[in-house]
């Protein structure tokens, strides 16, 4: 039951980047922003901790950023351009607070999606882009 609610909570770490603004953007974009949708819930998931990771050359990753998103389920300002350099990015989802904030017993500690920075202009959805879910 534990694996099919999360299935379904897919809890879509939804990652924008290139032209990706601020909430209420004017003109001021952001390279990266992570947005997190709850599925279940039908709704933003809020104070969700968001972690992102940059791969190194001798192949570990090494942190790069993080966060907590708001109402929104929207983090920005994770980077800056010249900061968000081509490369491989692995950003985290805590999803096992956010459950247990809810009062549910978490079936995974986290969520992940991985990636290129050429793919992040697409929309990713965690579950499709890494088997831990």
């Amino acid at each position: 039951m534990a694996s099919l609610r999360l299935f379904l909570l897919c809890l879509a770490g939804l990652i924008f980047a290139s032209e990706a603004g601020p909430g209420g953007a004017g003109e001021s974009k952001c390279p990266l922003m992570v947005k997190v949708l709850d599925a279940v819930r039908g709704s933003p998931a809020v104070d969700v901790a968001v972690k992102v990771f940059k791969k190194t050359a001798d192949g570990s990753w090494e942190p790069f950023a993080s966060g907590k998103t708001a109402e929104s389920g929207e983090l920005h300002g994770l980077t800056t351009d010249e900061k968000f350099t081509e490369g491989v990015y692995r950003v985290e989802l805590d999803t096992k607070s956010y459950w247990k904030a809810l009062g549910i017993s978490p079936f995974h500690e986290y969520a992940e999606v991985s990636g290129h920075t050429d793919l992040f202009g697409f929309c990713f959805r965690s579950h499709e882009m890494h088997s831990a879910l």
